[in-house]
């Protein structure tokens, strides 16, 4: 029995320096495989190749750049039509072309009127306006009848003309703000019609164009005002929502929103900030790039 007990002591270090032995070597196997799929998945997100095969770990096929993936599913799959995008805005660049430009001017719609995008919204705040001005006017000397009868009459007065001055005043804001604001807008066949002081040489074809615009009164009545396009000046004012000024009127457009055919007739990018600042951009990275050769 005392030599059985001796020889299971002395196997006792052997299995367990195997097992130990076998434990590490697992590790190091999974060490490498976890290496090798790290590896793999930087490489398909690189769009790379992956040509190894290390202890067992067969390498993928080339990702293709339209499925690129931050995993092996493919529903997590991230698109490459960006990069796609920005490669072809790069080579309309090379090739002379401004993307902003192109886009803002195939972006335009078609026909031959002005339409503005917020016609009836500035319509429906005008009407709201006069409708609160109508019930603060009426209901104030009333409301002060039911509240403070004991109140004296000069009081109650001097509190009406208050609070309907302040109604009024808003609403007196809200036409001087928005009546620049152009409804519609479409171009029409005059005789004459240059304005003092315009070179016809350098545009011709507006001589004789009439502009007919459409916008809102005081009370959110739709009225036309004429003016020739010889006559459109850019406006020397501080103002908001002023594009032009015709006239000695102010007017506001909606550039984005005017049909390509009557922004070339009537040469509005004088007037357009944001084609103004491409084309200056342009032309700076323009002046770089022949610096540059």
């Amino acid at each position: 029995a005392l030599a059985r007990l001796v020889a299971a002591a002395a196997q006792a270090p052997l299995a367990s320096s195997a097992s130990s032995a076998a434990s590490r070597a697992m590790c190091a196997r999974s060490g490498r495989h976890l290496a090798g799929a790290r590896e793999w998945r930087t490489a398909a997100i690189a769009g790379g190749d992956a040509p190894w095969t290390r202890d067992g770990f067969a390498a993928s096929p080339r990702v293709p750049k339209d499925s690129r993936s931050f995993g092996t599913s493919p529903p997590f799959a991230v698109s490459a039509s960006s990069a796609r995008g920005a490669d072809d805005g790069a080579g309309a660049v090379a090739s002379g072309g401004d993307p902003a430009l192109d886009s803002l001017e195939t972006s335009r719609p078609t026909g031959e009127t002005y339409e503005a995008h917020l016609a009836e919204t500035v319509k429906n705040v005008k009407l709201l306006s006069l409708a609160s001005l109508a019930a603060t006017v009426c209901g104030t000397p009333l409301l002060l009848e039911l509240a403070s009868p004991d109140m004296l009459p000069e009081a109650k007065m001097t509190v009406s003309l208050v609070v309907d001055g302040f109604g009024a005043f808003t609403t007196a804001l809200l036409q001087w703000f928005v009546s620049p604001y152009v409804l519609t807008m479409r171009v029409e066949k005059g005789v004459g019609g240059e304005g003092e002081g315009d070179d016809p040489a350098r545009h011709p074809s507006r001589g004789g164009d009439v502009v007919v615009v459409e916008k809102l009164t005081l009370f959110a009545r739709r009225f036309e005002d004429r003016f020739p396009a010889a006559a459109m000046r850019e406006a020397e004012t501080t103002r908001p929502l002023v594009t032009w000024e015709a006239n000695g009127t102010f007017h506001y457009v909606e550039m984005a929103n005017v049909p390509r055919h009557m922004y070339d007739r009537l040469d509005l990018e004088r007037f357009d900030d944001q084609a103004k600042a491409l084309r200056h951009a342009r032309d700076a990275k323009d002046d770089e790039d022949d610096d540059d050769e």
